[in-house]
């Protein structure tokens, strides 16, 4: 995302923005940083309350939409970026996370993963020029992240066990990072950066 963040400009729409933890890295670039998410909680820093897949918002308004890893949350992909490309200016950008490896999340509103062939098929249809398709990480990074999670994820009910694992799961990382540097395999990835603007 800190990559990604040279290319926010004008009024940046974040679509399923949480607690907005980027907000910083556009705060210079933004002349207006509007988040949008389904619900409304003390931990959310909402501005608009709706469903993505009908935004309350105006046509070809946005410079910048920004989702991260919000649209394996939605019940149609589809019409998720038909939306986002909506509401883009001509010329305007979208900065979408997936992800195409990971395990079940905020259940059961977790729906999809995505290959980057998806992702592309998904801008074309909705007259966004793909400018970046990136993985994030290849094939022995997800490993260790997927192994971390297998140590994580039972513990993670009591502390004290939480502390006994994270040294292994920092070995368990630092290890497959290095093993993912010496042998990448791009295919086998935790998910992708997308950066596409619109036709």
């Amino acid at each position: 995302m800190r990559e990604a963040s040279s290319y926010v400009a004008g009024l940046t729409l974040d679509i399923g923005c949480g607690e907005k933890p980027y907000a910083y890295l556009f705060k210079d670039r933004a002349t207006h940083y509007i988040g949008l998410d389904i619900d409304v909680s003390e931990q959310k820093k909402v501005d608009i309350c709706a469903n993505s897949l009908s935004l309350p918002v105006r046509t070809d308004i946005a410079d910048t939409v920004i989702s991260n890893q919000t649209i394996e949350h939605v019940t149609s992909p589809e019409i998720f970026v038909e939306e986002v490309s909506r509401v883009l200016k001509p010329g305007g950008t979208l900065i979408l996370t997936a992800p195409q490896l990971w395990c079940l999340h905020e259940k059961p509103f977790d729906y999809y993963r995505f290959t980057r062939y998806a992702l592309e098929h998904l801008c074309n249809k909705n007259r966004l020029e793909v400018l970046v398709l990136r993985e994030r990480y290849g094939a022995f990074a997800a490993i260790g992240q997927m192994l971390s999670l297998m140590i994580f994820l039972p513990q993670s009910h009591k502390a004290w066990r939480i502390y006994l694992a994270r040294p292994m799961m920092g070995f368990i990382q630092l290890l497959f990072l290095l093993l993912d540097r010496l042998f990448y395999d791009p295919d086998l990835t935790l998910g992708y950066v997308l950066i596409a603007r619109k036709r």
